[in-house]
């Protein structure tokens, strides 16, 4: 097998929460299931965010998986670089991978920094009327200060090209569904306003939301 094409990739541990490793069949037939689309810089806090929120709705029987954008970089997408091009097929690829998701009634938590909005319009457009934009507001030099993965300091040094907030650009959305900011808010209440949300949205979507498949 072939290396990742990136090595700015730090795989969160999700077996280790037992994200999406307890499946309760308590959806019915006739309903799909939401994406969540969690966008926000490195180290807003995403995945962190993702993971807890799909813990506390596995604790209420919910199905649920996690897509991180390192965990892909680290398989699927391993080909891919930070190019706006790779990034757009980055987006694309999670959105198939969602869309498939929710239509087996799995609720998903999609963790990807994903800068740009005609990428995100265009995952919007994939899994149709299921899908939540949640923008994890969390500004630069707050996940400057994190840098949990080191990545802000690299970038600064000249070794890692196209990062999103420095030498390459973030467009915040304008009209998310849901902003969670993780500047001012506790991260277990953060965590609890995301699955309260999707929750809420898990027990109001009908299959009509989803696009139509193609033949």
């Amino acid at each position: 097998m072939s290396a990742p094409k990136t090595v700015n990739i730090h795989e969160t541990a999700l077996a280790a929460t037992g994200v999406a490793r307890h499946i309760h069949p308590i959806a019915p037939t006739a309903w799909a299931a939401p994406v969540l689309w969690l966008t926000g810089l490195s180290g807003a806090g995403k995945s962190t965010l993702a993971i807890g929120a799909s813990r506390l709705l596995e604790r209420r029987g919910f199905r649920t998986i996690v897509i991180d954008g390192d965990a892909l970089r680290a398989g699927l997408s391993k080909d891919l670089g930070f190019s706006a091009e790779d990034r757009a097929e980055s987006v694309r690829r999670a959105s198939e991978v969602a869309a498939l998701c929710s239509r087996a009634g799995i609720t998903t938590f999609v963790a990807l920094v994903s800068p740009f909005e005609i990428d995100r319009a265009n995952a919007r457009a994939a899994v149709g009327g299921l899908f939540h934009e949640v923008y994890v507001d969390t500004d630069y030099a707050t996940c400057r200060a994190r840098d949990p993965k080191g990545l802000y300091k690299l970038a600064e040094q000249g070794k890692i090209r196209n990062f999103t907030g420095l030498d390459s650009p973030y467009e915040a959305p304008a009209h998310p569904d849901l902003v969670v900011s993780t500047m001012s808010e506790d991260p277990a209440a953060s965590i609890l306003k995301l699955a309260t949300y999707a929750m809420h949205a898990s027990l109001h979507s009908p299959l009509e939301s989803l696009p139509a498949a193609s033949a």
